[in-house]
């Protein structure tokens, strides 16, 4: 063999061993960003399920259970969403991870776990409804779900076809949803406010 065909035959073999690399490291990084996309979507859906578990509380000792259920996922929201330093020396003396300014998404479980530690916690569950709402909202920015839809559906073969809303599904197939709820057949009724049910 010439020695041209010898750098070829190198050059075909990089070419293939940064091919596999890309691959791997694409395939790794796609592995590592979904794994932690769970991980703090398990997080937020362990959190709210505490949230509400806590409004349907009857007794005290039930309470104080998942009110310290409460304050150790908030704990572990720390490593998701650790305090924001705005280099102003705010919170120096505490150990690392508290020092700055909690992270928006920790306050509003940390407002409602001071919500529940009232005596009256029940005269404020419009209060406790917003806040997680605003937790749930402030979790979804984060997460982007539509960007990851979008991912999903550029490198797999999963495809959302139908995006409809309830309104849509009444519009194509009304007397199915009004078979059943038969105490409730005027149309009117869920076709103007559908998403109040």
């Amino acid at each position: 063999m010439s020695c041209g065909d010898w750098v070829s035959i190198i050059s075909l073999i990089i070419a293939l061993v940064a091919l596999i690399y890309s691959i791997i490291s694409n395939t790794k990084k796609y592995e590592l960003t979904y794994q932690y996309y769970n991980d703090v979507l398990n997080w937020h859906n362990s959190s709210v399920e505490t949230i509400k578990n806590l409004s349907l509380c009857t007794g005290d000792e039930e309470r104080h259970i998942y009110l310290a259920k409460l304050s150790a996922l908030i704990e572990n929201g720390r490593f998701y969403f650790p305090n924001v330093n705005k280099h102003d020396g705010f919170g120096l003396d505490k150990p690392i991870a508290y020092q700055g300014y909690r992270n928006i998404i920790l306050d509003f479980l940390v407002f409602e776990h001071q919500l529940f530690e009232k005596d009256n916690w029940n005269e404020y569950l419009e209060h406790i409804n917003v806040l997680q709402r605003l937790f749930t909202t402030e979790v979804y920015k984060y997460l982007e779900p539509i960007k990851l839809k979008k991912k999903i559906h550029h490198n797999t073969a999963i495809i959302s076809k139908d995006e409809i809303t309830i309104n849509d599904f009444i519009n194509e197939s009304p007397q199915f949803l009004y078979a059943l709820y038969p105490i409730d057949k005027n149309p009117d009724n869920w076709q103007t406010s559908p998403v109040l049910r």
